[in-house]
């Protein structure tokens, strides 16, 4: 479902792949796909800046890949409070 729905969001696709994460567990243990990283992206796409704000601050940079980082350093200027 995380493979799915990732592709989903890298074609524009929010929409279809919430519903499909919803079905899993907040804090599933997945080593394929951070759920909180992959939430906080598809979040940003469908307009929901405040949920996808409380997933990416959920997100366990720890053992994460550099690209991993990228996107969420990237994720956080785009949700970012304009001021």
């Amino acid at each position: 479902r995380l493979v799915y729905a990732f592709s989903l969001w890298k074609q524009r696709r929010a929409a279809e792949a919430l519903p499909l994460l919803g079905k899993l567990p907040a804090e599933s243990e997945v080593t394929l796909v951070p759920m909180p990283l992959l939430r906080a992206a598809l979040l940003a796409q469908a307009g929901e800046a405040e949920a996808a704000r409380a997933s990416l601050a959920a997100f366990d940079r720890t053992d994460a890949l550099r690209e991993e980082e990228a996107l969420a350093d990237l994720l956080g200027r785009q949700l970012a409070p304009k001021s």
